[in-house]
């Protein structure tokens, strides 16, 4: 039989009986597949390097390593995003500083050396992303839950806080703000992402350079040859 009204075929995607392939609600795997046509399609002529992330993002590292930090339970232990001090982001994107008192881009090892710094006990759990910011999904992605106070049982209706300076989230944020901009080892590697940038910067305009060189000596080919 022939096709009647020249009407379009729909190829149906997902489980049996129409069901949606849960994969295909994935938001890593959607943002690799992304990734992969943009580099097909020619938008980016440099590899994207996604970042591996375990199906268990349930991993957790305490600090310190002894024992009775290995044993003791993290789940009163408050939790701070990278993106909570972060300058370049919004309140909106989880941002709970002010963008005088934030530093740009903040990593959990910051905030884990600047915690070890001043004797808290915390515990990193990098695989986690925060839902208000999608890019933490792949760039930046983890937290850290800190210890603020010390509860001598379970139902302590007065726990002491375990530094003088933090008795609450918000000084604790501010607290590490400062901690962080003074380590060595951030000032180091902001320093080699700024020289990384800038011959990054250099050999684009170089490239661009090149090109339009090119497309000049094109157009002038193309002119004596029409002559």
């Amino acid at each position: 039989m022939g096709k009647k009204g020249g009407g379009v075929r729909v190829k149906q995607i997902g489980g049996p009986k129409g069901g949606m392939n849960p994969s295909a609600m994935n938001p890593q795997k959607m943002m690799q597949e992304a990734m992969g046509d943009m580099m097909k399609s020619g938008m980016n002529n440099k590899a994207l390097m996604m970042p591996q992330i375990p199906d268990d993002r349930s991993v957790l590292q305490k600090w310190p390593l002894n024992r009775s930090c290995q044993n003791e339970p993290h789940d009163k232990w408050q939790v701070v995003w990278p993106s909570n001090l972060d300058s370049n982001k919004t309140t909106k994107e989880g941002r709970k500083v002010g963008k005088t008192v934030g530093l740009p881009k903040p990593t959990l090892n910051d905030i884990s050396e600047a915690l070890q710094k001043i004797g808290i006990r915390h515990a990193i759990e990098p695989y986690k992303f925060l839902p208000r910011d999608p890019a933490s999904k792949w760039d930046n992605f983890g937290r850290v839950r800190v210890e603020l106070k010390t509860y001598l049982d379970d139902d302590d209706p007065d726990p002491i806080p375990v530094h003088p300076e933090i008795s609450c989230k918000n000084d604790l944020y501010k607290v590490l703000c400062r901690e962080i901009g003074k380590l060595d080892s951030r000032k180091v590697r902001l320093e080699v992402e700024r020289r990384k940038a800038l011959q990054e910067e250099e050999e684009r305009k170089k490239e661009e350079a090149e090109r339009l060189k090119e497309i000049k000596a094109k157009g002038a080919d193309k002119k004596q040859g029409g002559n």
